[in-house]
């Protein structure tokens, strides 16, 4: 509004429809009345946040860096690019971006893990397709400690890991297990 991107009573429009759909995204609503196309909502996130819009193709990663799908789903997350020389990772957002995760990414992966803020569509397309990597294992919520240390400890054992990373979000325990070739 303030940036005469919209009017008011377009805004309004928006509120009632935001309000209608119990929590759907502001942005998603604009788009939903007409008053802002998907692109426009992902620069205004993306300027909400203090950093870039990605508008490009959907991104084909090379060297996927063997993220957890349901973690990028719950997080509404798609890798972009992975510098593997550089160790970088650049992570796209659909709504908002959670630094929590962004510092759980650079932990577990040993990179520097950066930010956009991407067209909700594209995350959709991408976590459509493809499934879960072969050596990534979920677990559900509200085992017991004990279980899931067992657990862990046995994966450690069968994939002969020599370390292990682990990192807690909101939501997940997220353990890496590394061997010689992955260190």
């Amino acid at each position: 509004l303030s940036r005469e991107m919209i009017t008011s009573a377009q805004l309004q429009d928006a509120i009632a429809a935001q309000k209608a759909s119990r929590g759907t995204p502001i942005g998603e609503c604009l788009q939903a009345v007409g008053a802002a196309s998907e692109e426009e909502v992902t620069r205004m996130l993306a300027t909400q946040w203090g950093v870039p819009a990605y508008l490009g193709a959907l991104p084909i990663i090379p060297t996927d860096p063997e993220l957890p799908r349901e973690l990028l789903r719950r997080y509404e997350i798609v890798p972009i690019h992975w510098g593997q020389v550089q160790r970088e990772l650049l992570l796209g957002y659909a709504q908002r971006v959670d630094y929590g995760m962004l510092d759980a990414m650079e932990r577990v992966l040993d990179c520097k893990a950066l930010a956009c803020i991407v067209p909700r569509s594209m995350i959709r397309n991408v976590l459509s397709k493809g499934g879960e990597h072969e050596n990534v294992v979920q677990f559900g919520v509200g085992l017991p400690l004990e279980h899931l240390h067992d657990t862990i400890a046995s994966y450690a054992e069968e994939s002969g890991a020599d370390s292990m990373k682990l990192v807690a979000t909101r939501e997940f325990l997220w353990a890496r297990l590394l061997s010689r070739q992955t260190i």
